[in-house]
């Protein structure tokens, strides 16, 4: 038994009405079971119930046993001092608030239909891509749909929680975008490293950079990168090193470790070398505030002409280079950070954003890794709101096996046995009508 699964039943009053009498002999009604809490804290908060007549409003907390309390510091916690039922699988113990009260408490085993938790025990063991691969016939795409877009939205709105929690520790809203932006232009490879440096070259220092002469922004960022740590002789690379060496001591700018970035398995278009020259031409180009506006025309704005016949610094490429970001990274961009920014921005206001799930759903869709899978399981992508809520599904969902707080994974779990009852009913009738 799994305490998701008992968190499930209780949500969803999956629960036989002979376990609502308390473990001391009490009778509870269930008024209603609180709101699932995925933070610090019980697991619901603000559930209503009634024991022996007497209204009680309060946190419930749900363990496998009694003793978990105990195991997991609750009587010393005073955040559980306002739980008022403590739900178990068996009880073993009686549990008390940091005060020595003790805690009403029901026991569900022998109350709860354990065949759907042992199907999803079944979906571990088979060890699949994801845990409901065997069931993908079964989908209801419609509903699955409708998942994918509120994923979507808590997407975005987990990228602005992020922003927020920054913003209360003292960082601005414009420094936060400008990492965000940098880290969008690592990719998946790069983007740890791309962040870094927009820490270390702040947005303030930015802003510096573009009031003095050209190069400087250049000179700056690929100086803290690193990436300037090493023989070099050409003009363009010596000059931006010499930019460096000037302003760098002056601004307080430490480089970094030229084996953050890396190059391997990469095409020569996403090397982090030509990724941090298009993010120079961008930031050259644009007004320097954040979010950016008009971002697909700022994004053709052209690098040096050193990338023209340049990949890396001091390594001539054979053939004429287009430096300028492609189709591709042009629709990843506006997905992982244009549109997260401005939805930052309206939820920083007080605004839902919800038009920002309508801008995802004109966008085609993105081509990776988990948009094929599921694709190779029958589910298509129609548009980036569907690939940005698919990836959300896999890293939240599917990889940390939580199908009980999956919409998809709870439709199949629960009426996987109810589908057996009815046909098997439907077949007892047919043999009755044949005889």
């Amino acid at each position: 038994m799994t305490e998701a699964y008992l968190q499930h039943v209780w949500h969803r009053h999956k629960i036989g009405a002979e376990a609502f009498v308390t473990s001391d002999d009490r009778k509870l009604e269930l008024i209603t079971p609180g709101i699932l809490n995925r933070d610090a804290g019980p697991d619901f908060l603000h559930a209503k119930l009634r024991i022996d007549g007497l209204l009680m409003a309060g946190h419930v907390e749900v363990h496998i046993r009694s003793s978990d309390w105990f195991r997991h510091g609750h009587q010393k916690d005073k955040l559980y001092n306002a739980v008022i039922l403590h739900v178990v699988y068996e009880t073993d113990t009686v549990a008390v608030r940091s005060d020595g009260s003790p805690i009403p408490e029901i026991a569900l085993r022998g109350h709860l239909d354990e065949m759907p938790f042992w199907r999803y025990e079944q979906w571990l063991q088979e060890k699949n891509w994801i845990p409901c691969a065997t069931e993908a016939q079964r989908w209801d795409h419609s509903k699955m749909r409708i998942w994918l877009e509120r994923l979507a939205f808590n997407k975005l709105e987990s990228r602005w929680k992020e922003i927020e929690k920054l913003m209360i520790k003292g960082k601005s809203f414009r420094q936060c975008a400008w990492e965000l932006t940098s880290r969008s232009f690592g990719m998946r490879v790069n983007a740890d490293a791309f962040q870094e440096l927009a820490r270390r070259v702040d947005w303030k220092k930015v802003v510096f950079c573009m009031e003095k002469e050209d190069e400087v922004l250049e000179g700056l960022l690929f100086g803290a990168s690193g990436l300037l740590n090493q023989d070099l002789h050409e003009d363009y690379p010596c000059q931006l090193r010499e930019l460096w060496l000037r302003w760098s001591e002056r601004l307080g700018i430490k480089p970094m470790s030229i084996e953050n970035w890396r190059f391997a398995r990469l095409r020569p278009h996403n090397f982090p070398t030509i990724r941090l020259a298009q993010l120079c031409a961008f930031i050259r180009r644009a007004h320097p505030s954040l979010p950016f506006e008009r971002t697909s025309e700022l994004l053709k704005a052209r690098p040096h002409s050193y990338w023209q016949n340049h990949y890396r610094f001091g390594k001539t490429s054979n053939r004429s280079i287009d430096p300028e970001p492609g189709n591709t990274f042009l629709l990843q961009f506006k997905i992982n950070a244009e549109i997260p920014l401005h939805f930052a921005a309206s939820r920083r206001t007080g605004r839902a954003g919800d038009e920002y799930l309508q801008f995802l759903a004109e966008f085609p869709p993105e081509d990776n890794r988990i948009s094929r899978g599921f694709s190779a399981l029958g589910f298509r992508s129609e548009c980036a709101l569907d690939s940005q809520g698919l990836l959300e599904l896999k890293s939240r969902y599917c990889d940390k096996n939580a199908c009980w707080t999956c919409s998809i994974g709870q439709d199949l779990l629960t009426s996987y046995f109810e589908d057996k009852v009815h046909s098997r009913v439907e077949i007892d009738r047919k043999d009755e009508v044949r005889h």
